[in-house]
């Protein structure tokens, strides 16, 4: 099957959400605000996210264990046409497909949390203060606030 480049976020949305846990940063790139950063491929179900809105670019290429050699089909394929430096995220066995055309070399696992059963939360008491734009810190810049993540329109207060 051949890899071709994926534009339709529906199609991805689908793909992805079958596994929200182990797909969270790409369901989030799929958003307005990152999506003009992205560029998407697939071979089959196999997605593979190159991130270009940072320097260097990321390559995301998760999968569960049983769908990896789909996977690092896919991101072999990719690699001649991938930017010559780059970081990655790359289930275990994937790294295999870039080792003929990239130095590889780990920077450890990635753990990830899922509140995967939140009936249990029930039984914890809350606590904590909640906290909101007011407790943001405000940088020198004149869009307002540090995080990218919190739009600013309007006042800045």
């Amino acid at each position: 099957m051949p890899v071709r480049a994926e534009h339709d976020r529906v199609v991805l949305a689908g793909l992805l959400g079958r596994d929200p846990w182990l797909y969270a940063y790409q369901l989030g790139d799929l958003d307005e605000f990152f999506w003009p950063y992205t560029s998407w491929f697939r071979r089959g179900d196999a997605v593979a996210l190159l991130y270009h809105g940072a320097l260097p670019p990321t390559l995301l290429a998760l999968a569960r264990p049983a769908d990896v050699g789909e996977l690092a089909a896919l991101v072999g394929e990719l690699a001649p046409v991938l930017p010559a430096r780059l970081q990655a995220h790359l289930s275990p066995g994937v790294e295999a497909a870039l080792r003929g055309s990239f130095r590889v070399a780990s920077s450890g696992a990635h753990l990830k949390m899922a509140l995967t059963a939140p009936d249990r939360l029930a039984a914890v008491e809350p606590a904590g203060e909640l906290l909101g734009r007011a407790q943001l810190p405000r940088c020198g810049c004149t869009s307002g606030w540090a995080s990218a993540g919190w739009p600013t329109t309007g006042s800045s207060s």
